[in-house]
């Protein structure tokens, strides 16, 4: 889960984060932070993987050139997770307050994306808010 979450942080925060990271010229705060201020400045749509088509029209709505709706194939669905018994299990346990805390706990990594999950809520819901404002202006107009 580290090294998922690690990977994770990079993307958000850029390559010269990954290269202060091997170096021990970036500490992990340090990496949450530029990813922080990265996914509240630097992306012009940030999606959230259960609202797919959201996303794509996000990104149909504010790069006007970029029409997602002319790819009619591609579509948000469901994990692809099978169904068996141990993916139940699975989901039970990490459904667990209690285990999710442990997580947690012995991953600073993991818990550092969990709170950045939490700033690409706010900002998917600020760029919705706006998006859907802009277009209520150009139509008036």
């Amino acid at each position: 889960a580290t090294n998922r979450a690690m990977t994770h942080l990079f993307y958000l925060c850029g390559e010269h984060c990954l290269s202060g990271w091997n170096s021990n010229q970036m500490t992990l705060e340090e990496i949450e932070r530029q990813a922080a201020y990265n996914l509240r400045h630097s992306f012009a749509v940030v999606g959230l993987l259960h609202k797919t088509n959201d996303f794509y029209d996000m990104v149909t709505q504010r790069v006007a050139y970029m029409n997602t709706s002319l790819n009619p194939e591609v579509k948000g669905g469901r994990h692809g997770t099978s169904k068996r018994i141990e993916s139940k299990r699975c989901k039970e346990i990490y459904e667990d307050p209690d285990f999710q805390a442990k997580v947690l706990e012995k991953s600073p990594a993991v818990a550092a994306m969990v709170r950045l999950y939490k700033i690409a809520v706010e900002v998917n819901e600020f760029q919705t808010k706006e998006l859907a404002e802009c277009s209520a202006s150009f139509a008036a107009n």
